[in-house]
């Protein structure tokens, strides 16, 4: 019960600052204001992006392109269901990680179903060269995926460390 108990808040709270942080963005640069976080780094504007990461499929004709997120949207969120069912209780990098990445892709689909894109506000750069701009659901979906590789990486070095102490333990039992 504690595993879906962090799935609950983990993935509200991403969808709710995601959803304000949005709301605000809509607020207060719409209209075309620029804030200044960190000159010349980090600042924050509006932007309408009918695609993905990067732009992915902006250029499409929205008959393709709103089902298709839709569709993908709706395929992860079912794979991550089943796939923290299927966690141990004990899997706390993966639960957290599977609930940002749920967060995140709920907190996009909510605006492309609202909207037909996804707002996006946050701008880092440095002189000409510019990260695309991106929300809270994408840097959760982003930290998610991170964790999860961690998360998986160290469970492999994990498991690669009792494989050898089997083998090691098995060697010992048949030389005695």
């Amino acid at each position: 019960m504690k595993k879906y108990s962090i799935l609950v808040f983990v993935t509200a709270a991403v969808l709710a600052i995601d959803q304000y942080t949005k709301h605000l963005a809509v607020e207060y640069l719409k209209d075309g204001r620029i804030v200044d976080v960190v000159s010349g780094y980090f600042r924050l504007l509006y932007v309408e992006n009918p695609g993905a990461a990067w732009g992915f499929l902006s250029q499409t004709a929205s008959s393709f392109r709103l089902p298709f997120f839709y569709i993908i949207s709706a395929l992860a969120i079912l794979l991550i269901g089943y796939y923290f069912h299927k966690l141990s209780s004990n899997a706390w990098a993966m639960m957290i990680s599977l609930s940002l990445i749920l967060g995140g892709a709920l907190g996009n689909l909510i605006d492309r179903i609202k909207n037909n894109f996804v707002v996006d506000f946050v701008d880092w750069y440095y002189k000409n060269n510019h990260w695309p701009t991106f929300n809270i659901a994408d840097a959760a979906i982003t930290a998610g995926v991170v964790l999860m590789i961690l998360a998986i990486l160290l469970e492999k070095k994990d498991g690669e460390t009792e494989v050898s102490s089997n083998e090691t333990g098995k060697a010992r039992d048949q030389e005695g």
